[in-house]
């Protein structure tokens, strides 16, 4: 119905290709003749990915996950897109609360920070403290006019699929897979479905007393906009440099890659640990709540997997807290998945 956002969008997406596949020559050339190094080429690339938007972005925080199949450099590079984005302007954030909450966000908190703590592809985080109690809350706000662009990608992406199957001569109907990557992207832009997936996790899960799951506050959530309680811990990247001797320090987190530096830092992080000549003793009490995070989300996957059968389909390291007291908090619900009683006969 609107060909020419269409036809426009077509060429935003080519001449991006164009870019990446400049970059991507120049990055053959001998190093001394051009002299860009990796990890000028992944920010270039990344540059690229943050200017198509939205569903670029989510599909470069996935990769972002995978340095086997992109290299270390990429995957670092990438990983900033799970926290640490380019945000939208916090004026624009405030006018978004107002419209979603039908009146001034300051009637209902008693401060928020001017700026975001975290920034990914769909939206981006404030802490805010509430005027009812005082307790400090997360609140995320979606990006504007996030789910328009996410539509016409999976349009392109749809037309682009059908174009390879007739060309190809293949049977399989390959739109499927622009349809189940929309299916995921969009259950990801309801906040308010985001808040009760939280709640069906910390239900499932309140037996296992090692794991903590952010409160919403389902009468501060719409839509465009998700409140829940604010939990301090540590990330996983903040940890590898707490065993390198640098400031770890303590993260708050309750949305979309909230809690530290994410997975970005961890690669980086693990190369300086190898020749850090750190404390003995801070090293080990930071190695030991490594081991300690990595029991607890081991655990918590079996149990997931194969005992309650609600899953969180996203545990990223930007998704994943160690608490002060010693608990697993798992942030961010956009994508939970169940796995049937069947299923879970069979694998065990």
């Amino acid at each position: 119905e609107r060909p020419a956002l269409v036809a426009r969008r077509v060429a935003e997406i080519s001449a991006a290709g164009l870019k990446a596949l400049s970059l991507f020559l120049l990055g053959k050339l001998p190093t001394e003749e051009k002299g860009r190094s990796t990890a000028e080429s992944a920010a270039g690339y990344k540059e690229i990915i943050e200017g198509l938007g939205p569903a670029f972005m989510k599909v470069a925080q996935t990769l972002s996950t995978r340095a086997d199949l992109i290299g270390d450099a990429m995957a670092a590079e990438l990983g900033t897109l799970q926290d640490r984005a380019k945000p939208f302007p916090s004026a624009l954030a405030l006018e978004i609360m107002r419209a979603e909450l039908g009146g001034d966000p300051l009637a209902v908190f008693e401060s928020i920070d001017e700026e975001p703590v975290a920034a990914a592809s769909l939206g981006q985080v404030y802490r805010a403290r509430l005027r009812d109690g005082g307790n400090q809350v997360a609140v995320k706000v979606q990006r504007p006019n996030v789910l328009g662009r996410i539509a016409v990608d999976i349009y392109v992406l749809r037309a682009a699929l059908q174009l390879v199957k007739q060309v190809s001569g293949m049977s399989r109907d390959l739109r499927l897979i622009a349809d189940e990557v929309g299916v995921g992207l969009f259950s990801e832009l309801n906040y308010e479905s985001e808040a009760r997936n939280a709640e069906a996790f910390a239900e499932a899960h309140k037996n296992l007393g090692y794991v903590t799951v952010p409160k919403p506050l389902m009468e501060l959530t719409s839509e465009r906009m998700l409140t829940m309680e604010w939990i301090e811990g540590a990330s996983p990247a903040s940890l590898f440099l707490e065993m390198d001797g640098a400031e770890g320090g303590r993260h708050g987190a309750a949305a979309e890659g909230v809690g530290g530096l994410g997975a970005a830092a961890t690669t980086t992080a693990i190369g300086t640990f190898r020749a850090s000549g750190a404390d003995a003793d801070a090293r080990e009490a930071a190695r030991a709540k490594l081991r300690r995070m990595v029991d607890m989300g081991l655990a918590c996957s079996l149990n997931q997997l194969l005992s309650s059968g609600v899953m969180h389909a996203d545990p990223h390291p930007g998704n994943l807290l160690l608490t002060s007291d010693g608990k697993l908090a798992y942030v961010d619900f956009g994508l939970l998945t169940r796995v049937t009683p069947r299923h879970r006969r069979g694998m065990l």
